[in-house]
């Protein structure tokens, strides 16, 4: 009797063990979501829309001797499709005279734009030497996210042939944008 009751236990207990083990699986799902907003802005390296670019006194410099000024620029663009780029001038590519005439050659001064990137001006995204007449357009750039360079380039305005000024006097200017927009 002893013997049954020992069996009739342990029976029991793997019938227990045997229920317990047909218990049905319970799954907690969690589906995470996030968003990233897209952005696309361009500018200076010190966070800065607005920069100003001083070539300084160009008259006593030849025409044969140019004056470069480098701007580092930070685009950071997320847009997958990549953006259009624009460079455009107030006065065509001339940095005139305010206090002459702006039609007459005299007082306009030619300057050129270069951009380059972090391959030189090799991929498409940077351009070699030209000026802004026109615009320069640059269409379907890439999603990007660096620091990259804009120089300015012009020369003095002393011919060398007789040391005679070719511009008149004055403060010359013209005002400059580089406009992205996101495709």
């Amino acid at each position: 009797m002893k013997g049954f009751k020992l069996a009739a236990a342990a029976s029991a207990v793997a019938i227990g063990l045997g229920a317990m083990g047909a218990a049905t699986a319970n799954t907690v799902q969690f589906n995470l979501t996030g968003e990233v907003s897209g952005v696309c802005v361009v500018t200076d390296d010190t966070g800065s829309e607005t920069v100003d670019v001083s070539f300084g006194d160009l008259g006593n410099l030849f025409t044969t001797t140019s004056v470069v000024r480098v701007v580092d620029l930070d685009y950071d663009c997320n847009i997958l499709s990549g953006f259009d780029r624009n460079i455009s001038s107030d006065n065509g590519g001339y940095m005139v005279n305010g206090a002459g005439d702006p039609t007459l050659v005299t007082n306009q001064i030619t300057y050129e734009v270069e951009h380059s990137d972090n391959a030189g001006v090799a991929n498409g995204f940077g351009f070699s030497w030209l000026s802004l007449t026109p615009s320069h357009a640059t269409a379907d750039v890439p999603a990007v996210q660096s620091t990259e360079q804009i120089s300015f380039r012009t020369y003095g305005i002393v011919d060398p042939s007789d040391n005679s000024a070719t511009k008149f006097e004055g403060n010359y200017s013209d005002t400059v944008y580089l406009t992205i927009t996101a495709n």
